[in-house]
C-alpha cells in the first residue's frame, strides 16, 4: 500500500506500508522474510538496507518463535513503513513477556567460536544495526518498535 503524506511545509512524500501476521509451527520467519524481501525489492531498497532490515527482523522473529510459547506456535505481526528517510517497523508477538533488549544474556567472547555459549549474540546484532529500538508490553503482546535510517544503512 502506498500513502501520500503531507507536511506542514507543503511538501509531500510517498510512504509504503506492509502488514504481515503469521502463526506457524516454526516457519514464521520464512513467511515474513519472503514478504519483506518482495516489499524491499519493489521499494528499491539498496542491498545494505535489505540485509540490515532482514537481519534485525530475523533475530527478533526467531527469538519470539523459539522462546515465546514453548511450542513454536507464536503469532507474529509485522507492520512496516518505508518512506524516503527511514524504515519503521513494529513487530509484536503473543509470547511470554520478555524484553530481550534488557534480559538477554551478554554474549561471551572467550575461546573458540564453537565453545561460545548460546544466547545474546542476536540481540547484540539487533542493537548494533537498529538506529532506534524500543520494547513495550501492550495488551499481552511483546512489542518492538524499530527505526532504520536509510542514510545509515
Amino acid at each position: 500500500m502506498t500513502s501520500q503524506l503531507w507536511h506542514s511545509n507543503g511538501r509531500s512524500e510517498l510512504r509504503k506500508d506492509l502488514s504481515v501476521a503469521v502463526v506457524g509451527k516454526g516457519d514464521q520467519w520464512e513467511q515474513i522474510s519472503s514478504r519483506v524481501e518482495q516489499f524491499g525489492e519493489a521499494d528499491g531498497w539498496p542491498d545494505t538496507l535489505m540485509f540490515t532490515i532482514r537481519l534485525i527482523l530475523e533475530e527478533l522473529v526467531v527469538n519470539a518463535v523459539n522462546y515465546g510459547t514453548g511450542d513454536h506456535s507464536t503469532e507474529v505481526c509485522l507492520d512496516l513503513q518505508s518512506d524516503p528517510d527511514c524504515v519503521r517497523m513494529r513487530l509484536s508477538d503473543n509470547g511470554i513477556a520478555y524484553n530481550s533488549l534488557e534480559e538477554a544474556p551478554e554474549p561471551e567472547f572467550t575461546g573458540s567460536a564453537d565453545a561460545q555459549k548460546v544466547g545474546g549474540m542476536g540481540v547484540l546484532l539487533v542493537k548494533e544495526f537498529a538506529d532506534e529500538i524500543n520494547y513495550s508490553r501492550e495488551a499481552g503482546l511483546n512489542v518492538f518498535t524499530i527505526v532504520k535510517w536509510r542514510d545509515n544503512a
